[in-house]
């Protein structure tokens, strides 16, 4: 399976928007970054979520820019900021017969799941920066089950594909 874990975008203060929905900086990362999936022919077959605001506003622009039904996106509580990596990779295991699933979710739970699948460790410094994007290849949900294939953050999309940060995307 080819797992897309992706860090929600640049959310609001809690003082503009009590559930930290995406500003408008962050509904572009994201968009960006889905833009490329489908740029470099990736299909996805489920998209799953945190129920928070931001990462499930991340998870509706990944479905709109690939054209995957924003009926399907799943949303689970295993995948909040402080969830527990053992218990979401044990979650995703679900998934295992989809060839390509998109996660959208937040520190410190994707930097967890990232360093189990790839270290079997609990931390490994990953998803600093909002709208960072990152491909696994996964060949069992166990720790040690996966290898990085890229990982890279919006500025280095928006670069590859051309489009400075002030551009409108």
């Amino acid at each position: 399976m080819d797992l897309y874990l992706i860090r929600h975008g640049q959310a609001l203060s809690k003082g503009i928007d009590p559930e930290e929905g995406l500003s408008s900086a962050g509904r572009d990362q994201i968009r960006i970054c889905a833009r490329m999936l489908t740029k470099i022919g990736v299909n996805l077959d489920a998209i799953l979520t945190s129920p928070k605001k931001r990462a499930h506003e991340s998870a509706s622009i990944c479905a709109q820019e690939t054209g995957f039904p924003q009926g399907e996106i799943i949303s689970t509580e295993l995948l909040k900021p402080m969830a527990d990596a053992k218990e979401a990779v044990a979650y995703l295991d679900r998934f295992v017969g989809h060839p390509a699933v998109l996660v959208a979710g937040h520190l410190p739970s994707l930097a967890r799941i990232t360093a189990h699948l790839l270290a079997g460790r609990a931390e490994l410094g990953l998803f600093a920066d909002n709208g960072t994007l990152a491909k696994i290849q996964v060949t069992t949900f166990g720790a040690l089950g996966g290898r990085l294939q890229w990982y890279v953050t919006p500025e280095l999309i928006r670069r590859v594909m051309g489009q400075a940060q002030d551009d409108q995307l």
